[in-house]
């Protein structure tokens, strides 16, 4: 008889065991799922920021489309600004600011903020400083929003050199968000 209760007890044990895994298994699996939602949620903005921000410099730190956009569009009118991308540099191949490109980008972030948004195609503000050393002249220009002065929570930049008016300048190219997830 004591065989048997034994017997009986093992298969109990064994029972409880295997109800006990797939419990466990249960509770992990639903913490992982947890855990990586929220990981995809925070990295998913700064990994889409990231990869916006990039096509962004690229297309800032190009002659643009057309070449010569800044003659075809009105820069306080926005309807006039379908088909343009707006691109700083004076030619293919060159790294020198075209200043004319550089006036009207100011102009067109500066009448019309939102839309200057959405000609760029990108999901999140902008800002684009450029600088040049004291020695040189101190250039000191900045265009779009600040993301320190409106409270950015993600903040992405590129770097990129360049020469305005024939001196060397450093382009910081930023795309920011003040929201805690998707593009905004």
């Amino acid at each position: 008889m004591a065989r048997t209760k034994a017997q009986i007890w093992s298969l109990d044990l064994i029972f409880a065991l295997v109800i006990f895994g797939f419990t466990m298994t249960i509770l992990a699996a639903a913490w992982l799922k947890t855990t990586n939602d929220i990981s995809v949620s925070s990295s998913g903005t700064a990994a889409v920021l990231s990869v916006q921000t990039k096509l962004f410099a690229d297309a800032l730190m190009s002659p643009g489309y057309p070449q010569d956009w800044y003659g075809t569009i009105d820069t306080v009118n926005a309807t006039t600004w379908a088909g343009v991308v707006p691109g700083i540099l004076s030619g293919s191949g060159s790294d020198a600011i075209a200043p004319y490109k550089l006036y009207s980008l100011i102009s067109l972030s500066n009448s019309n903020y939102s839309a200057s948004v959405s000609l760029f195609g990108v999901g999140y503000n902008y800002c684009i400083q450029i600088t040049g050393a004291a020695a040189d002249g101190g250039t000191n220009i900045t265009i779009g929003k600040n993301p320190l002065a409106n409270g950015a929570t993600y903040v992405y930049a590129v770097q990129r050199g360049a020469t305005l008016y024939g001196i060397p300048v450093s382009v910081d190219i930023m795309l920011w968000t003040n929201t805690t997830s998707g593009a905004g």
